[in-house]
């Protein structure tokens, strides 16, 4: 089970270890939008650094997952950092919440977002 954290509050982002209380999967924002936009109000908070969107899960539920060459997804786990934006992170700024916290809830569920991935990532191969 994962330790719980506190998300930034006031103006700057801050570094954060991956692989303690959550992992972070990095996707490109054409992807990770698509994504999102499948998840709907089923997705966690997803952070939005300008051509990357991340999504936090449990640490180590990833661990196990495949996705096609040239997919772009990297699951950033213990050994790696994110910047986190802070909780009221305006959307003008490159870094900021693409869904923002909500009711707490950081984690995506991470069955639901494989799933949401695997389809999106089929759809835009198959195109």
């Amino acid at each position: 089970m994962a330790t719980s954290w506190a998300l930034p509050t006031g103006c700057d982002p801050e570094l954060r270890d991956a692989g303690v209380s959550w992992d972070a999967v990095r996707l490109p924002a054409s992807l990770g939008d698509r994504v999102l936009a499948e998840l709907g109000d089923t997705s966690g908070a997803v952070i939005r650094d300008q051509n990357v969107r991340y999504f936090l899960i449990q640490p180590g539920d990833a661990d196990e997952w495949m996705f096609p060459p040239g997919a772009q997804v990297r699951v950033l786990s213990e050994g790696s950092v994110v910047v986190v934006p802070p909780v009221g992170c305006s959307r003008e700024t490159c870094l900021c919440w693409a869904r923002p916290v909500v009711n707490g809830r950081v984690l995506t569920r991470s069955r639901v977002l494989y799933a949401a991935m695997r389809a999106v990532i089929a759809e835009a191969v198959a195109q």
